[in-house]
């Protein structure tokens, strides 16, 4: 594989791609962003410590404006997207996930959007799974009625309760985020980041950003497929208590941060009982996560849900 990408110094947007064992997706990753219409990008990779051939990959690509930043052991999701943005010079930034596709056209598309100067831009999204598309159950949101929103978190509730409602909303995809914002949120996560946090990590950042950010606007354009590929999918018994136990711990963790820093404390304790529950359902982890949440997160979790949790 030999790629070769000619970018402008002074970037508009950096994409950031952690990678943990990607090797089976790097180069179409790449070949992709070769396709940009627009060079007014930079493209950093955080290679989490993966033990496959992804170091011997990445070292093939031929690419100005690309840093890799290399962790020598795997520190999870949250501090791999941390060591990316710390590292952006772009003054948007944009999460992409290896084994999803960007649009030719996204950063050209964007650029309009940013000269408005907002804190977010939010974009449309596409789903693929298998070789069948289908569309986000909070399409809608995701993109109509642009408006300016301002810490909504503290002074709309009724759009935040929209925002809590929104599962891809919270995805740490499909948006462009102001950079000096971003970072100084994630300045903030310092202590959590240390944590190897792997489950709720969008949820966390989202919700903050969306809580400091000022302005906000939409983008009727589908410029990111998310793909569902199924890789890694044995399972066992075994796993599935293991991963559940680590998810329950991550939201626990996630949500005990948010009740600390968002002034709207009752709409945020309003919402994670029922936003874990739905999580833990949808991953048939109800059965194996009694022995890892203490009675009052388990109350909580009950109280909001109208679920049992089995023991």
């Amino acid at each position: 594989m030999f790629i070769s990408i000619i970018l402008l110094a002074e970037p508009l947007v950096s994409i950031v791609i952690p990678i943990y064992n990607g090797q089976n997706h790097i180069q179409k990753c790449f070949e992709n962003l070769q396709l940009q219409t627009s060079s007014e990008f930079e493209v950093i990779v955080v290679n989490d410590g993966s033990t496959d051939k992804t170091a011997k990959l990445l070292s093939k690509i031929k690419m100005q404006n690309l840093r890799i930043i290399t962790h020598q052991f795997n520190k999870g999701l949250l501090q791999a997207r941390n060591s990316g943005i710390s590292a952006a010079e772009g003054k948007y930034i944009l999460n992409l996930d290896v084994d999803d596709i960007l649009s030719k056209q996204a950063v050209e598309k964007l650029k309009p959007a940013i000269k408005t100067d907002v804190d977010i831009i939010h974009f449309k999204e596409q789903l693929l799974e298998g070789n069948q598309y289908g569309k986000f159950d909070s399409q809608e949101f995701n993109w109509a009625n642009p408006k300016l929103i301002g810490a909504i978190l503290r002074k709309q509730p009724d759009i935040a309760n929209i925002i809590l409602q929104s599962g891809s909303a919270f995805s740490a995809h499909g948006k462009l985020i102001k950079t000096a914002l971003y970072k100084a949120v994630m300045m903030s996560l310092h202590e959590i980041c240390q944590q190897n946090i792997v489950y709720s990590e969008d949820f966390l950042q989202m919700t903050l950003l969306f809580n400091a950010a000022k302005s906000y606007v939409g983008v009727n354009h589908t410029l990111y497929i998310y793909v569902q590929s199924g890789d890694g999918a044995i399972r066992t018994a075994q796993s599935d208590k293991i991963k559940a136990a680590k998810r329950a711990l991550d939201l626990k963790a996630v949500s005990q941060v948010l009740i600390q820093r968002i002034q709207n404390k009752e709409l945020i304790q309003k919402n994670i009982g029922s936003l874990m529950m739905e999580n833990l359902k949808n991953n048939c982890e109800l059965a194996h996560i009694a022995d890892v949440l203490d009675d009052e997160w388990k109350n909580q979790v009950l109280m909001y849900s109208g679920c049992s949790i089995q023991g």
